[in-house]
């Protein structure tokens, strides 16, 4: 096992760093967007600056999605699978170092996202004297929807490769873009009004506070669930690898 680690470590170690710059750069681009756009660093305390830093905190983990993505590539070989999966740690054991490497770069991110958020605060408080409005709840909110949708990605790469498996997704959603956009053509009224309850009753502020408290608990049985179909589908994934 010390040498799947390892493995993964030499493979991904440039995805991982890249991980902790994507923490550090979500947290200081603001500053040079709010100093360029002729405001001073209070103005990060400010309404456009919480626009800034959000906008800034989505792109970060938008960049660590993909660093994740390009971190489960490289084992899309069919003498690998068969070689690990004869091996003492069989497939279970591979597949679940990779599983807990993505889940620290996730770790890793929030955890450079939260360090350099009280870092900057700190500096922002001792030269304006006003106070950043805390974003460490949409920080923990992102990680474990990063991890929701690693989830569902994964098991998509096992079982297809990396190429193939993206555009199933991506077929998939179109699909069900156009089933959807048939059913509002079809009765626009009904769905209409149902989408404006949805809306309305979704996003009161009891339907926000149980939908973040239940996140972390829906990611992290979606991220089990999906390792379990992963090591399932394993074999039937080498079987169409190309060498």
């Amino acid at each position: 096992m010390t040498g799947l680690i390892y493995k993964e470590w030499r493979q991904n170690r440039l995805y991982i760093i890249l991980t902790a710059v994507c923490g550090a750069a979500a947290v200081f681009i603001p500053i040079p967007l709010i100093l360029t756009g002729g405001d001073g660093l209070q103005a990060l305390a400010g309404e456009k600056g919480m626009i800034v830093r959000v906008v800034a905190l989505l792109l970060g983990f938008l960049g660590v999605g993909a660093l994740q993505s390009l971190a489960l590539r490289g084992d899309e070989r069919k003498g690998w699978g068969i070689f690990i999966a004869s091996s003492p740690e069989t497939e279970k054991g591979f597949l679940r170092i990779k599983y807990e490497m993505i889940f620290a770069m996730s770790v890793l991110a929030v955890s450079g996202c939260l360090f350099f958020e009280q870092l900057l605060g700190a500096v922002v408080f001792d030269i304006t004297g006003e106070a950043l409005p805390d974003l460490s709840g949409v920080y923990v909110a992102l990680v474990f929807l990063q991890i929701f949708l690693r989830a569902l990605d994964i098991p998509f790469i096992i079982r297809f490769g990396d190429k193939r498996g993206s555009m199933i997704k991506a077929i998939i959603v179109v699909v069900l873009f156009i089933l959807f956009t048939a059913a509002v053509m079809i009765d626009p009224k009904d769905i209409g009004e149902a989408l404006i309850n949805v809306l309305k009753n979704g996003f009161d502020g009891d339907g926000i506070l149980l939908a973040l408290g239940l996140l972390p608990f829906a990611a992290l049985a979606a991220y089990f669930l999906s390792y379990l179909i992963s090591c399932r589908i394993y074999m039937k994934g080498v079987e169409q690898y190309d060498k």
